[in-house]
C-alpha cells in the first residue's frame, strides 16, 4: 500500500487514492522532501527506526520478510529469522536519490521479489528487487511508453511448478503499477512486461493483487496463476469498488456488490483456490467481501469507525484482517473471520504512541501472524511490528 507520507506522519495511512494528487506532485516535481535521520540502533525484541512498514510476508515461522521506507526516502527491509528482526541492506538501482518498497512476496526462502519506485532526476520510475537468498539487488523494468511516472505498489508471485513433489520452479508473479496509464507487470521467471489494463475500465485504480497457484496436477500442463486485483473506480470517492480478475489472456473487470457504491473501496485481498477475501472500506467502516468461486458477497463485519487495509487467510474459514480507527488520532484495529462473520479483536499501540495503524499482515497459522505500519511517538513516526498469537496482537518493534 501506498502511503502518504503526510498523512502518514500523523500516522494516518491513506488509500492509494491519493495517486491523482501523488503524480500530479511527481510530474511537476514536488517531491517530499528528506526528512533528517535513518535507521537507529536495534531495540530490544526488534528493530526501530525513524519511517514506516507497509507490508509483510512468510515463508516459514522463521522466516518473514518487512518492507517500508525510513525518514531518508530509502527503501527499508526487515527479517525475521524466528527468534528477532533485524534491519537487511537493500541495494538501489544506479542514480537513485530515494527507493521505495511498499510490497513483497515470495516463494521460497531464495526467491522473493519487492516492488516499488525510485525518483531517478526528476523522473518516479518503477523498479523491483530479487532476493537469492543472499542479497537483495535491483531489477529493472519496463513501463509503458510516455510514461513520466510509473509506480509499482503490490506484487504477488506464486511457484510456477504443477508439481508440488518436485523443487518448485521459477516464480511467476504479477506486480499492480500506477501511473498514466494503469498497467500490471508481469514476471514469466525470465523477464519482466507491462500488461495494459484496459479490460479492468477506465479510471480503475487496482490497489493489491493476489495470486494462487492454478493447480498442483502434474498429469496437465501448468496453467496460469490465478490472480486477482483489488482497488477502486475513480478518485475513491464517486466510482465505488474495483475487482479484476486474470483469464490467462487479460484482465477484466469482475461486479461486485459494492461497484457502483460511492466511496466505497476495497485495499487489501488474499486468495486460495476457489476463494478470496478482500478488506477496504465503507465510507468510515470496515467493508469485507468473500468470492466463493462463483460470486463475490458482502460479510459481516465490526461497525466501528475504522478501515481496513489489509487481510490474510489460512483457509476459507480463518483469516485476519488489519487496519486503523478513524477516532480521533486513530488506533490499531483489526478483525478476525470467523466463517459466518467479522469479530472485532484486541488491538495494540506503543506504549506512549499517539496513533497507531497496521497496513500489512502475514500469517503461518491462525496463532501466528505479524502486522506492519507506523506509530507517531512525539514529533517523528517510526516502523511498527505486531505479533497476534490466536488472541491477541502484541507490539513486537517499536
Amino acid at each position: 500500500m501506498f502511503v502518504d507520507v503526510g498523512n502518514w506522519r500523523r500516522g494516518r495511512p491513506v488509500r492509494r487514492a491519493r495517486f491523482a494528487a501523488a503524480l500530479a506532485a511527481a510530474l511537476a516535481g514536488c517531491l517530499i522532501a528528506a526528512a533528517p535521520a535513518g535507521a537507529s540502533a536495534h531495540a530490544a525484541g526488534g528493530s526501530s527506526f525513524s519511517g514506516f512498514l507497509n507490508d509483510v510476508t512468510c515463508v516459514a515461522a522463521a522466516d518473514c520478510w518487512a518492507f517500508g521506507q525510513n525518514s531518508a526516502q530509502h527503501a527499508v527491509a526487515e527479517h525475521w529469522n524466528g527468534s528477532a528482526w533485524s534491519l537487511v541492506a537493500v541495494a538501489s538501482p544506479p542514480g537513485a536519490v530515494s527507493t521505495y518498497l511498499p510490497s513483497v512476496s515470495c516463494v521460497t526462502a531464495a526467491d522473493c521479489w519487492a516492488v516499488g519506485q525510485y525518483q531517478k532526476a526528476a523522473r518516479m520510475l518503477a523498479y523491483a528487487e530479487h532476493w537469492n537468498g543472499t542479497a537483495w539487488s535491483p531489477v529493472a523494468v519496463p513501463v509503458p511508453t510516455g510514461s513520466l511516472v510509473s509506480l509499482l505498489i503490490s506484487v504477488s508471485c506464486v511457484s510456477a511448478s504443477p508439481d508440488p513433489t518436485t523443487a518448485p520452479k521459477a516464480a511467476s508473479c504479477w506486480a499492480v503499477g500506477a501511473g498514466l496509464p494503469t498497467f500490471m507487470e508481469r514476471w514469466n521467471g525470465h523477464a519482466w512486461t507491462t500488461v495494459l489494463t484496459p479490460g479492468l475500465g477506465g479510471g480503475a485504480n487496482p490497489e493489491r493483487v493476489a495470486c494462487v497457484s492454478a493447480g498442483p496436477d502434474p498429469t496437465t500442463p501448468p496453467k496460469p496463476a490465478d490472480c486477482w486485483v483489488s482497488g477502486m473506480h475513480g478518485n475513491g470517492s464517486t466510482g465505488g469498488t474495483l475487482i479484476g480478475h486474470w483469464t490467462g489472456k487479460a484482465w477484466t473487470a469482475v461486479p461486485t456488490p459494492t461497484s457502483h457504491v460511492p466511496a466505497d473501496a476495497l485495499t487489501g485481498i488474499t486468495c486460495q483456490q476457489n476463494a478470496c477475501m478482500t478488506v477496504g472500506s465503507h465510507g468510515n467502516h470496515p467493508l469485507a467481501q468473500r468470492w466463493n468461486g462463483t460470486a463475490w458477497s458482502v460479510t459481516p463485519t465490526g461497525t466501528a469507525a475504522a478501515i481496513l487495509y489489509a487481510v490474510a487467510c489460512v483457509s476459507p474459514l480463518k483469516c485476519l484482517a488489519v487496519g486503523g480507527t478513524q477516532e480521533g488520532n486513530g488506533r490499531v484495529f483489526g478483525e478476525r473471520w470467523s466463517g459466518s462473520r467479522w469479530h472485532v479483536v484486541p488491538a495494540a499501540t506503543p506504549p506512549g504512541g499517539v496513533a497507531a495503524s497496521l497496513v500489512g499482515v502475514a500469517c503461518v497459522t491462525m496463532t501466528d501472524c505479524w502486522g506492519t505500519g507506523s506509530w507517531v511517538h512525539g514529533p517523528a513516526g517510526r516502523g511498527l511490528i505486531e505479533h497476534w498469537n490466536g488472541t491477541a496482537w502484541s507490539v513486537t518493534s517499536s
